[in-house]
């Protein structure tokens, strides 16, 4: 059974660790961002591959890393109104991030999940993204949004795996790496979570 909330310090007591949320999947930890994660952040963030349907543009250094960390680092997750990003921790290793967006009711959500390559296609997006869903829902969220590239194909699949429905596709909705993109907008709502 996933052990959705925790906050203090890691449980091994490890000092170096942020402190702030901790939620526990089966696999991984989901974490409050700390000084620890900007190194792998950075790494990951500046793959060409990773990057590719990401709003940022590679390389990612270290000075953006640490900027990025310091804007979310220790923040609830379900705090209305702002991006918080939480690192997915697996196997002793910090291999990904994913944010949270709460509307300013709290009522809604908007979440985005990004794996370092060496760790895709292991599930730990699925676990990742199906533990957050379920604390947004207990904590009372009615509804999940998510976007994607059309032609990203994982992401289509992830979202499309963990019960979210494609409601729309938005032309020209995105600009990256110097294009307009496509995007379809999925959603998840709590009867349908339930359910």
């Amino acid at each position: 059974m996933t052990t959705l909330w925790a906050t203090g310090t890691a449980p091994d007591g490890d000092d170096e660790r942020s402190t702030g949320v901790q939620w526990y999947g089966s696999r991984l930890v989901l974490r409050s961002m700390g000084a620890e994660h900007a190194r792998s952040l950075a790494d990951y963030r500046s793959d060409p591959e990773v990057a590719r349907h990401q709003r940022w543009d590679p390389p990612y250094t270290l000075d953006q890393a640490r900027a990025f960390v310091a804007t979310t680092a220790g923040l609830d997750p379900l705090v209305p109104g702002r991006w918080v990003h939480l690192a997915i921790e697996a196997h002793g290793e910090h291999v990904g991030d994913i944010g949270v967006r709460g509307d300013d009711e709290g009522r809604q959500a908007r979440v985005e999940v990004t794996i370092a390559r060496p760790w895709q296609q292991a599930g730990l997006a699925t676990e990742a993204l199906t533990t957050v869903l379920r604390r947004l829902f207990a904590a009372g969220a009615h509804r999940v949004e998510a976007r994607c590239d059309t032609d990203d194909i994982a992401a289509i699949r992830l979202l499309e795996r963990v019960g979210m429905r494609r409601e729309a596709e938005l032309w020209s909705a995105a600009f990256r790496h110097g294009e307009w993109i496509d995007c379809y907008s999925y959603a998840l709502l709590a009867s349908e979570w339930r359910a």
